[in-house]
């Protein structure tokens, strides 16, 4: 009998990417293992400057974003590498909008991320990063 392979998902309850991250009051970070492949979806957004400011965009048009990386052992924790984003074409990553809704779609689209990286690392099309010994 074939063992059916699972991937552990681990949320953990701080940002994880962006420069600004420290300043956005929403942000997920989910980390993803599948043996000794490690994967980071990351989700940022509500970027207030200094606190006392209106909501700022946090790139070009957009207020929220979902990014996707390998991990890097970090003591003591798995953390983002910078240098090793894992790309999904076809994924909605972005929302260029404040609204009563966005921060629930901004979990959706955190939530249907994760889904997508889930499938492909059960699909084997998310290789091991490179240089897992930095």
């Amino acid at each position: 009998m074939k063992q059916r392979k699972i991937v552990k998902r681990t949320e953990r309850g701080y940002s994880g990417h962006l420069w600004c991250r420290d300043q956005c009051s929403f942000h997920r970070n989910t980390l993803l293992e599948l043996g000794d492949l490690r994967v980071i979806v990351s989700t940022v957004g509500s970027f207030r400057p200094g606190y006392d400011k209106d909501i700022e965009t946090i790139g070009l048009n957009r207020y929220y974003e979902t990014e996707c990386f390998h991990a890097q052992w970090e003591d003591p924790y798995w953390e983002i590498d910078v240098s090793n984003e894992i790309y999904h074409d076809g994924l909605k990553w972005s929302i260029g909008r404040i609204s009563r809704e966005t921060h629930k779609e901004a979990d959706e689209m955190h939530e249907a991320y994760v889904s997508a990286v889930i499938e492909r690392m059960l699909n084997g099309e998310i290789a091991e990063r490179k240089n897992n010994d930095d």
